[in-house]
């Protein structure tokens, strides 16, 4: 005959066992491994760098500076050995310096006159004194009338104009009258640019021309 303690003891152990059986078991997701996580590598962000600018080239090629004009000396017979007035005036080509004569002396007793156009060496002087002349202009000529009668035949002096021109001319500069003595004339002509500088004569004057640039 089964004890009935025994036969308790034995349905609470078959109650517990069957329990456990119908407790529903969660399974919880099991935890990535880190080494399988992929690695993601960030690149920073940079702000994009615009091409230099080249500086703008002009389609226009510079215009050359204009070349000096070569200088030709001038040696020629002058209508008169009296000079008597200096005449200043400027073209749209060019400026000029007239160089004025009168009726010839009789017989013209110290030869025939002759007028040279040359470049003046420096420095720039007085023939009597030997003072220095301060020329403008970026060039000098020296004009030279030779076999010049400094007076008339009542002698009163031929020329008695101005000893100096400074005209506000494009190219023409200056003119300074450095020699009037024993039959020579001679000026200095200061301009500026390489215009050429061309002599000519025109009845009873002798012109010189500066050609503007």
């Amino acid at each position: 005959m089964t004890h009935p303690r025994l036969i308790a003891v034995g349905l609470a152990v078959i109650a517990m066992l069957a329990a456990a059986c119908s407790a529903t078991t969660t399974t919880s997701e099991p935890s990535p491994d880190d080494s399988t996580i992929p690695s993601v590598s960030i690149v920073p962000t940079v702000a994009p760098t615009s091409a230099p600018t080249s500086a703008p080239t002009s389609s226009t090629a510079p215009t050359p500076a204009p070349a000096a004009c070569e200088f030709v000396p001038h040696d020629d017979l002058l209508p008169s050995d009296r000079f008597t007035d200096i005449q200043v005036s400027s073209t749209a080509s060019g400026d000029q310096i007239r160089f004025v004569f009168d009726d010839p002396s009789i017989g013209n007793p110290g030869g025939a006159p002759r007028g040279t156009l040359s470049i003046a060496p420096s420095p720039f002087t007085f023939s009597g004194s030997g003072a220095e002349i301060d020329m403008r202009g970026q060039h000098v000529l020296l004009m030279r009338f030779e076999h010049m009668s400094l007076s008339n035949d009542v002698g009163q002096e031929t020329y008695e104009g101005p000893r100096e021109v400074e005209p506000d001319s494009p190219a023409l500069r200056h003119a300074v009258l450095f020699d009037e003595f024993e039959g020579i004339v001679g000026w200095y002509v200061g301009y500026d640019g390489p215009g050429c500088a061309t002599l000519a004569q025109d009845g009873s004057s002798v012109t010189l021309t500066i050609a503007h640039q």
